[in-house]
């Protein structure tokens, strides 16, 4: 569940977060109404927080069995 739909509004939300005051700023800057830059929001934020708890594919902190 992590489409390219999905990364969009992660990278939304992050934006959101980290450039704009008010959802009216925020929906005006992409053309979306008040509701919708909500439901992106919402999306991003959620799609955000998963990503912080999936298992990392980098790191293996199990030890090693020999």
């Amino acid at each position: 569940m992590n489409g390219p739909i999905n990364k969009q509004h992660e990278h939304m939300y992050l934006d959101y977060v980290n450039n704009f005051l008010t959802v009216s700023a925020f929906a005006q800057y992409y053309g979306l109404t008040e509701d919708d830059a909500l439901d992106v929001i919402d999306s991003g934020r959620a799609n955000y927080a998963r990503s912080l708890f999936q298992p990392s594919k980098t790191f293996n902190l199990s030890k090693n069995k020999q």
